[in-house]
C-alpha cells in the first residue's frame, strides 16, 4: 500500500528531497528505532518506518547507485526466506535470551536488532542449503519432480 502511494507521487517526492536529507533521515530513523527499543516493546517502531521509507525513496531516486555486492547477493537470493522467517528468528532470539536470563537487559534490547540483522541472513542461507541438500538426497529436481 505504501509502495503504491510512493509510486503515485514518485516524481514530486524525488524532486523535493536531496540525497543528503534522505541519508540524514535514514540515520535518524535507525537511531530513533534503537532508542525506542530501550523504552518500549512494540511490533513496529516509528524509527523503523521512517528509515524504511527513506531507504525506499533513496533507491527510487538513485537507480544506478552501486550496491555492496554481498548485500545485493543476500537481497537477490535470500530476501523471500528472510521476509518469511524474520519473525521466527526474532522469537527464537528473545526466547533464548529469556532462558539465559538477560531478555530484559537494556544492553541486549539495544543490540538485539543488530544481532538479528546478522543472524537472519545466516539462518536464511542455512535453510536454503538444507532444503537443497534434502531435495538432492531424495532425488527431486528444481521443478519439484522426481529424477
Amino acid at each position: 500500500m505504501l509502495g503504491n502511494l510512493l509510486h503515485k507521487y514518485q516524481q514530486k517526492i524525488v524532486s523535493k528531497i536531496t540525497n543528503k536529507k534522505l541519508i540524514a533521515l535514514i540515520f535518524i530513523g535507525i537511531m530513533l528505532s534503537c532508542f525506542e527499543r530501550l523504552f518500549v516493546v512494540l511490533e513496529l517502531y516509528i524509527g523503523t518506518v521512517i528509515a524504511t521509507i527513506c531507504i525506499f525513496i533513496f533507491a527510487i531516486k538513485n537507480p544506478k547507485k552501486k550496491i555492496v555486492p554481498i548485500i545485493e547477493k543476500i537481497g537477490d537470493k535470500y530476501s523471500l526466506v528472510i521476509y518469511i522467517m524474520h519473525s521466527i528468528v526474532n522469537v527464537l532470539v528473545v526466547k533464548l535470551a529469556m532462558i539465559m536470563g538477560f531478555a530484559d537487559n537494556k544492553i541486549f534490547m539495544y543490540f538485539k536488532p543488530f544481532l538479528i540483522y546478522v543472524i537472519i541472513p545466516i539462518f536464511a542461507w542455512s535453510y536454503i542449503h538444507i532444503v537443497k541438500f534434502i531435495k538432492n538426497s531424495i532425488g527431486i529436481d528444481r521443478t519439484g519432480q522426481f529424477k
